[in-house]
């Protein structure tokens, strides 16, 4: 994880629209009802805070007792393919972990390359979850995620999941002012 969501928390999450405000509330509410059983997909443009209240959620969790585990599904494929050069942890060791875990966030599905491995892959990671709490995060629409991950592979995501929609600017370009 890098280092701006080390840092992110639910106190610091800034909800500058009523859209990121109701994004929080129910994330609050996901929290004090935490069910093993229920996923939530948190969708919309960049920069909105999908990321970071995801973080938030895993921090809330973990220090109820949790076992949560935060991956960006890029980086995540990217060290599965390393295992297959290396001594150290096996793809079924990391694979084991993921199924094991309380709650799994998968960050940024749709940045990964789309290839038939990558789709069988997650189609792995889906299927071991089935019945677990697991967090979606991507910039893609419904249409767009369904084309990019396999029809298959979409239903499963959608199976106990609450869907967030999250649109507003772009806060970690607050900063720089357009000349419009």
């Amino acid at each position: 994880m890098n280092e701006s969501l080390k840092r992110a928390t639910l106190e610091n999450f800034e909800s500058i629209n009523a859209g990121l405000h109701e994004a929080k509330q129910k994330v609050l509410s996901y929290i004090d009802s935490f069910d093993k059983k229920q996923n939530l997909l948190f969708t919309g443009s960049y920069g909105t805070g999908k990321s970071h209240l995801s973080v938030s959620i895993t921090k809330k969790l973990m220090e109820q007792g949790y076992e949560c585990l935060f991956l960006s599904l890029p980086k995540l494929l990217t060290k599965i393919k390393q295992t297959y050069n290396k001594e150290g942890i096996t793809e079924a060791e990391l694979l084991q972990v993921i199924q094991r875990v309380d709650l799994l966030v998968l960050d940024d599905i749709g940045a990964e390359q789309r290839t038939a491995w990558s789709n069988s892959k997650l189609f792995e990671i889906l299927d071991d979850r089935a019945g677990k709490s697991t967090i979606y995060t991507t910039n893609l629409n419904s249409r767009e995620l369904k084309n990019h991950v396999s029809e298959r592979n979409f239903s499963r995501m959608m199976e106990r999941t609450n869907v967030i929609v999250m649109n507003g600017s772009d806060y970690r370009r607050r900063e720089f002012k357009s000349d419009k």
